[in-house]
């Protein structure tokens, strides 16, 4: 029966899922390890029939048992642990010599740990039978209360919402009739939830073995060893175990997914598989008590064997400790998508707005890169340790420093040795810290909250009462020597450990894809394809490369058969679905190679020029076969190919103010390619997001795109003030390009948090037939058109003038009014007014009105240049009695302040409107 169960435990689909399929989920992989010796220890608990040593030492060893499922996955602690009560429960009430009072829990004279046999007519149990096991739990919860009450406690300190939120809510997750594949060879594929199921042999030797539990009942009646195992003594716990865990899994338990605290936080039901896989090994074994189970039970084995290995995929990552490094490990997270937390954005501080998917350290190979908020200054780091760091500043004036590090709480800052406050930067999260003017030593250390002291100060009280129980009264010389035999044996694998240290493999067959195997890895024996070619190796000519340079790649091919070979430079983003789903990436380089038929092998050499506008990044080839897709080892079909990454720098110096302008604008196959040009003068905080928007020349939107500059991977809190930003971004045209033309290109930048637009630009406008289309880049106008001559209103505020209105016309054409006039600035406009058009009734009522930014809402006031002649036409709806006004206001959310409107004789106009005349 052991061997059956322990088999069928081992080989349980869902088990093998998370060590060869979900590669991440290691967590729960060893918590299943934690189930049955939890059990067994909790056995051993409720045997207890005096405080004897062997009792202290069974509370230990249970305590201990359960906090390291604790601590090795509190969400599958938290599904066991109504299984393990259960268990509890159901062993007292099978108690047969029950403990009667306190006294019990007195040494007896023998301090013999096993109890005496039972009486048939032994006393109901008592409550006080329940103290050892209760003792246990409560101990294990103190042993482990360093990790899961800060994690409790502290939840208001992390985005949470995102783990129980779209995707990972729990309603998406449900297996009904599709619980148990219908295959006999278990099915590893992930896609559709394939995966995340019972296995067919799995299943019907747990409904087998589940009725011959419910049918064999009179046999169990006539067992009689004292000693037999509790999971037959306790036959309902199997039983339960595997329908209740069974149930959790179905839609039938959603009343229970909806109401149970901090249930939620498991969200996939199937994650019950875990528990439902000991609930069906435990009734499995049940089938060995069969007549000819010496045949049965290896043709079971066996069947086990073949149905959950018969189909595993065995592919693994090939690395050297030479590949685990940190900045390798940050490369898997950019890769992949998945930086600061897990893949939904889940764990990041509140203060982090935008999800940052990208650094300096990664951007441009700057890890310790310390920005002065305010004015001039630097920063270098002297020391970096896990929770300890320690920078050298200089500024040139009191200022604020913010540091590449996320602020929690618990971290604390001292400049010159005197403790200073420490915040939170708005919207990127970072640390910032206030430094006077002058040289100083910063140092940075995390500490503790109140509760995470409580904490591990009731940890560190419970592993000193676990090592009483384990220690009193126990031969300390025995116990010594065990432990240095421990220590001794230790020590020596560690040193073999060292000896047999694998050597650093050669970079020229490293690769990756985002599918299977994320991780930068050694294919060995190079990466085969569907037509039996292979890519042996490759070459890079550098490391690093620089805007307008050129980069060659050698790569090895051997069995290739005549065909094409696409080399495609891009970032990561080219592979996010969230990304792609939305707007297709642009390659920074592309370039295809033919490769003529060589059984032997041969090397094809790609030379791929940098533009002089690439964004500076990191970078990844995809590799492409013409003639097949990638294989993995295993034989089955992978992801796209991917080598190893390539840094591409760009040095460009820009403006001293933020701003934006359009460097060049493509028509492609998958929309408008649209490369622009950013600089900032100084260090921004949140991770703003870039709208680009196509207007039509009567100010409708035609096509858009939202996004964080370069998808994500160009981060405006790692903007360098005076730098120049390249990014390059796909308007996405669903729908073709409209007929309409001019249509004039926009671009803001805004905060998702809060909405604020922090920068507005018009860039350019599109002109000519799609075959010949053109970007015209916007250029300021300094004439005034003949028929729009003569001044007629200024705008200004605080009696400086901004803006002043020129000739205008308001003619009739059919239904619409069509006014035509003229804006020039007067001085440089930091603020974005908001141009009005209102046609007003006798006693001064709003009838229609048109208000937005000049040239249709598409040209802000701040991007004027003194001097500059804005000419506008707007289209209005007459009334029967109208009188027509325009006007400029502060749109700040607030009370709309208008800009003083004064005629040329400095005469001001009512409600600082101008009244506009038709002719």
């Amino acid at each position: 029966m052991a061997l059956l169960a322990s088999t069928a435990y081992t080989l349980a689909p869902f088990h093998l899922v998370n060590i060869y399929v979900r590669g991440d989920s290691l967590a729960e992989f060893w918590a299943m390890a934690f189930y049955p010796l939890v059990l067994l220890a909790a056995e051993g608990v409720v045997e207890c029939r005096e405080w004897s040593v062997g009792c202290r030492v069974r509370v230990a060893v249970l305590a201990l048992a359960y906090a390291g499922l604790i601590l090795s996955h509190n969400i599958s602690a938290l599904i066991f642990s109504p299984f393990l009560l259960l268990y509890l429960l159901l062993r007292w009430l099978n108690l047969q010599s029950p403990i009667s009072n306190l006294q019990s829990f007195g040494f007896a004279k023998d301090k013999s740990p096993i109890s005496p046999p039972p009486t048939p007519h032994a006393p109901p149990p008592t409550p006080h039978a329940l103290l050892p096991s209760l003792l246990s739990l409560l101990l294990a919860f103190a042993l482990a209360a360093w990790f899961f009450l800060p994690a409790l406690w502290e939840q208001s300190l992390a985005q949470l919402e995102p783990v129980t939120a779209g995707y990972f809510h729990y309603s998406n997750h449900f297996r009904g009739l599709n619980l148990v594949q219908p295959s006999w060879l278990f099915d590893y594929t992930v896609g559709g939830g394939r995966a995340f199921r019972m296995g067919l042999v799995q299943g019907l030797t747990a409904v087998s073995g589940l009725l011959l539990l419910l049918l064999n009942r009179q046999e169990r009646k006539e067992e009689k060893s004292p000693r037999l195992s509790a999971f037959v003594r306790v036959p309902f716990f199997p039983l339960a175990t595997l329908l209740i865990a069974t149930f959790m899994i179905t839609p039938w338990s959603r009343w229970l997914w909806d109401h149970l605290p901090l249930l939620p936080f498991t969200q996939f039901p199937w994650r019950f598989l875990s528990v439902q896989a000991l609930g069906a090994a435990l009734v499995t074994a049940g089938l060995a008590r069969l007549p000819g189970r010496q045949y049965l039970v290896p043709l079971l084995l066996g069947l086990l064997l073949w149905s959950s290995l018969g189909n595993l995929p065995t592919d693994h990552l090939i690395v050297t400790d030479a590949d685990i490094t940190a900045e390798k490990l940050a490369q898997y997270e950019w890769f992949t998508g998945n930086i600061g937390s897990t893949v939904s954005f889940e764990y990041l501080p509140p203060s982090v707005g935008q999800r940052p998917f990208s650094s300096n350290w990664l951007v441009t190979g700057e890890r310790n890169r310390a920005m002065v908020l305010g004015g001039r200054g630097a920063g270098e780091i002297v020391e970096r340790q896990a929770t300890r760091q320690v920078w050298r500043v200089v500024v040139e004036q009191d200022d604020v420093v913010r540091f590449p590090t996320l602020y929690w709480p618990g971290w604390r800052a001292a400049v010159d040795g005197e403790q200073v406050e420490i915040v939170p930067t708005a919207g990127s999260g970072l640390i910032s810290v206030p430094v006077p003017a002058g040289q100083h030593t910063v140092e940075l250390w995390l500490g503790r909250t109140t509760v995470r002291l409580v904490a591990e100060l009731l940890s560190l009280t419970a592993v000193l009462i676990t090592l009483f129980l384990l220690l009193w009264r126990v031969n300390l010389t025995a116990v010594g020597g065990g432990i240095a035999t421990v220590v001794i044996g230790l020590l020596l694998l560690a040193g073999l450990a060292q000896l047999t240290q694998a050597e650093p493999l050669p970079s020229n067959n490293l690769t990756w894809d985002f599918a299977q195997m994320g991780y930068l890895h050694h294919d060995t024996d190079g990466v085969a394809f569907e037509d039996g070619s292979r890519l042996v190796s490759y070459r890079y000519s550098q490391e690093e490369v620089a805007a307008g340079e050129t980069w060659e790649v050698a790569v090895s091919v051997s069995a290739a058969q005549t065909g094409d070979l696409r080399l495609t430079l891009a970032t990561p983003a080219i592979t996010w679905p969230a990304v792609t789903e939305q707007s297709a990436v642009p390659p920074l380089a592309v370039q295809t190679v033919r490769v003529a038929e060589s059984p032997g092998g041969t090397t094809a050499v790609f030379s791929l020029q940098m533009p002089a506008n690439a964004p500076a990044n990191l970078y990844v080839p995809r590799l492409e076969w013409g003639n097949g897709r990638p294989l993995l080892p295993s034989g089955k079909t992978r992801g796209p190919l991917f080598l190893r990454p390539l840094r591409v720098t760009n040095d460009e110096t820009g403006s001293a103010a933020l701003d934006v302008r359009a460097d060049e604008v493509v028509l492609t196959d998958e929309g408008l390619v649209v490369k622009l040009v950013w600089g900032a003068e100084r260090p921004l905080n949140p991770n703003y997001n870039v709208a680009l928007r196509l207007l039509t020349p009567t100010g409708l939107e035609s096509d858009a795109l939202d996004t964080q500059p370069g998808y994500g991977l160009l981060p405006s809190s790692g903007w360098q003030p005076g730098a120049v930003v390249h990014d390059w971004l796909t308007l996405p045209l669903p729908y073709g390009l409209r007929e309409e033309r001019p249509l004039a290109l926009l671009a803001r930048l805004y905060d998702v948090a809060t909405g604020e637009v922090v920068l507005v630009r018009r860039l350019g406008e599109l002109t000519g037939e799609v075959d010949r289309l053109q970007f015209v880049p916007q250029q300021p106008c300094w004439s005034l058109p003949e028929e729009l001559v003569g001044e007629t209103a200024v705008f200004r505020q605080d009696n400086t003038d901004l803006i002043r209105m020129h000739g205008y016309t308001v003619t009739q054409e059919g239904d619409k009014l069509v006014v035509t006039l003229a804006w020039e600035a007067l001085a440089p406009m930091a603020q974005n007014y908001t141009r009005f058009f209102h046609i007003v009734t006798a006693d001064g009522g709003v009838m229609a009105q048109v208000d937005g930014y000049p040239l249709n809402h598409s040209y802000p006031t701040s991007q004027w240049q003194v001097g500059e002649i804005v000419v506008e036409q707007v289209v209005l709806l007459p009334m029967m009695d109208y009188a027509l006004q325009t006007g400029f206001y502060l749109n700040d959310g607030g009370d709309l302040p208008r800009l003083t409107a004064v005629a040329p004789d400095g005469t001001p106009f009512p409600n600082n409107a101008v009244p506009l005349k038709r002719e």
